[in-house]
């Protein structure tokens, strides 16, 4: 019981945040329903007959003799005065023992509730995966929703949001964009698992070195797993590209290129890039494996705005590594929440990853639409008009992913044509108006970095750093 209801309390601010997960436990709280029942019963009934007859007993009637006139005896009674302090008392006692039990008893209840939560969102993300597989992917999307409002698996949690991402894109990829774009094979493959763990070897790369343990997540970049570098004995994150990407030569050889440069971006807020592993007509690579998350999803737990100390802290960290990428001549062009990851130390620290990878994407017609879907939000006005981008538009996306952790939204928001054309003509609201109570330095960078005009926003991502150090001072 002890150890149940150290669990619970462990619990507990997830489960607040998970309204399905809370009736599920309420529901299976059986132990504290009966006794809340009972409880109730006795209280409302029996309590006060019981006190009506116990407390008399312990107080009588104190009795008090007089003459009157000095000659005749006469006597009154009244209650003890102690009579109705002790009523109080033992009321609020019995209700405080009562209540107390309860509370108990369904703090018990609740790692038993979460598990048997946990096993609805397995099930229901498996119903799912099965309306994908069978090419239903509408009906897919509100189990998915159900199952992410049931898990509290961090691992399982990022998995099911990056299955709904990809089968939101697939689904505003075949509303948005005509059937003819797509030759025959390429719309088969991008339908089909874009996995091979799910039906070959979980082992990969020569000598079967890398040995994949489970999924962590998947997106338009491909399909990340948790594995283990047996060569060196070390965890990695392995992340598997597309299967339609890997079938295109120049694209592949251009990955190849993109690859090696990243690998000697060496810098504490960048994931590092291990290897790249070729295998079965497949493209892996090995990351370094950062156990925290995402921004994005750190902030959806939180319920969207972070503490402005913790936004400059952890922008601090981003402009840093984006500074030590720019010094190389090396642009992301997809700055945005999903590619901000965290460690998971008690102070989480910012990495970026996925740099430079947008830019392949660009160049394969099959997967524009979908990148557009899941970076409109961040696109500096520049890319929306198809004009190169360069260190300036990282810093247009960094201003959006700034504006966002300190509000809790983007500053432009709608369907994906609504936003496209905000960036080009809107005018995004003043961030110190939507969070009264920032330091004003603060609000007028991140205005400064969404400047319309690239030549309007701060010169470079250092100066962006050394403003965001000074106001942690």
């Amino acid at each position: 019981m002890i150890a149940a209801i150290r669990e619970a309390v462990n619990l507990l601010p997830s489960v607040a945040r998970r309204p399905p997960v809370v009736a599920c436990w309420l529901a299976e709280a059986h132990r504290a329903q009966i006794a809340l029942g009972l409880f109730l019963l006795l209280a409302l009934f029996g309590l006060p007959t019981l006190l009506d007859w116990v407390l008399p007993r312990l107080y009588p009637v104190v009795e008090t003799q007089h003459k009157l006139l000095g000659i005749f005896k006469h006597s009154t009674t009244k209650p003890d005065p102690r009579l109705d302090a002790r009523r109080r008392q033992l009321t609020i006692l019995i209700w405080g023992a009562g209540l107390g039990t309860v509370a108990t008893l369904l703090l018990a209840a609740l790692p038993v509730a979460v598990a048997h939560a946990q096993r609805q969102a397995w099930r229901l993300g498996e119903e799912a995966d099965s309306l994908v597989d069978h090419g239903d992917p509408a009906r897919s999307i509100p189990l998915y929703q159900s199952a992410l409002g049931l898990t509290l698996d961090a691992d399982h949690d990022a998995a099911l949001r990056e299955r709904l991402r990809v089968v939101e894109g697939r689904a505003a990829m075949r509303d948005a964009a005509p059937s003819t774009v797509f030759p025959d094979g390429e719309l088969r493959a991008l339908r089909a698992a874009e996995t091979i763990f799910e039906s070959g070897p979980r082992c990969v790369g020569a000598g079967n070195r890398y040995r994949l343990t489970k999924e962590i997540g998947r997106g338009g970049m491909g399909v990340v797993y948790h594995a283990v570098d047996t060569a060196l004995e070390r965890e990695v994150a392995l992340k598997e590209l597309p299967l339609h990407l890997c079938a295109q030569g120049e694209l592949t050889r251009r990955f190849r290129q993109e690859v090696r440069l990243l690998a000697r971006l060496s810098h504490p807020c960048i994931v590092q890039v291990h290897d790249l592993i070729e295998d079965r007509g497949r493209l892996w690579i090995a990351l370094e494996l950062v156990n925290g998350g995402n921004l994005a999803d750190a902030m959806q737990r939180r319920g969207g705005a972070l503490p402005w100390e913790e936004v400059v802290r952890l922008a601090s960290q981003m402009a840093e590594g984006l500074a030590f990428a720019h010094a190389r001549r090396v642009v992301h062009r997809d700055i945005k929440p999903l590619n901000v990851l965290l460690t998971d130390d008690l102070a989480p620290a910012a990495k970026l990853t996925d740099f430079g990878l947008a830019r392949l994407l660009e160049s394969t017609d099959h997967t524009q639409i979908g990148a557009l879907l899941g970076s409109a939000r961040y696109m500096s006005p520049e890319q929306v008009g198809g004009r190169p981008a360069d260190g300036r538009s990282d810093i247009y996306s960094l201003g959006i992913t700034l504006f966002e952790m300190l509000c809790g939204r983007a500053p432009f928001e709608g369907d994906v044509a609504s936003v496209l054309a905000q960036h080009l003509s809107g005018t995004p609201p003043a961030v110190g108006e939507l969070c009264p109570g920032l330091p004003p330095a603060l609000a007028t960078l991140v205005m400064s970095m969404l400047a319309r005009p690239p030549e309007d926003r701060p010169r470079d991502v250092d100066s962006i750093a050394r403003a965001l150090r000074a106001l942690s001072a």
